[in-house]
């Protein structure tokens, strides 16, 4: 569960940054495994589908934005 967590928070964009590119995720991801912080078998497992998963987490990214997108205008349309 700590890898689920901390992969997107390190790649997706965030208000304060960018979101990082998978050669310094699997940097950061490699010395947290080092530090026992991360299951190393883990973070291997995830850099082996990286690009599975990574196209499951922008997928959904753009689905709950556009669902976000579509809650504000109707609470724009009902406050008038």
């Amino acid at each position: 569960m700590a890898v689920a967590d901390v992969f997107p928070a390190l790649t997706e964009d965030r208000p304060c940054r960018e979101g990082m590119e998978a050669e310094r995720t699997f940097e950061v991801l490699g010395q947290m495994a080092e530090s026992s912080v991360l299951d190393p078998k883990v973070v291997s497992l995830l850099e082996a589908h990286f690009e599975e998963v990574n196209s499951s987490r922008i997928a959904s990214q753009r689905a709950s934005v556009e669902s976000y997108q579509i809650f504000a205008r109707s609470v724009e349309r009902c406050l008038g």
